[in-house]
């Protein structure tokens, strides 16, 4: 009888950078899906204008696990008074890096391992 060998574990999973679309979703390491839902509200300085106040986008955004419930969030571009650019959601940190601008605007989401 030979001993049996323990499984293999699965490749650790890598940090990436995804820029999608609104509406788009895009499919994680593991087997969740994150989609880009919708531009909640953006009230940036527009480019080329001189403001007080550079302002703040906020985008929502679901992740759908492999198996169980989908989560929300909305992430913003700028994290005056407390605003989140960043969340977790299962076994990923998803951060907002970037926001273009339009009516909808593609967004750079940094995707990693959370805690890692």
């Amino acid at each position: 009888m030979s001993p049996s060998t323990p499984p293999t574990p699965p490749p650790a999973a890598a940090a990436r950078t995804l820029v999608l679309d609104v509406g788009e979703t895009a499919t994680l390491d593991d087997g969740s899906r994150l989609t880009y839902l919708r531009l909640v509200n953006d009230s940036r300085c527009p480019p080329g204008v001189q403001c007080i106040w550079a302002g703040d986008a906020e985008i929502a955004l679901r992740w759908q696990p492999a198996r169980g419930p989908a989560q929300e969030a909305s992430l913003h571009t700028s994290p005056l008074q407390g605003r989140a650019t960043a969340t977790t959601f299962g076994p990923w940190q998803v951060r907002l890096e970037d926001l273009a601008r339009g009516d909808a605007p593609k967004a750079t989401l940094h995707i990693a391992p959370a805690g890692g």
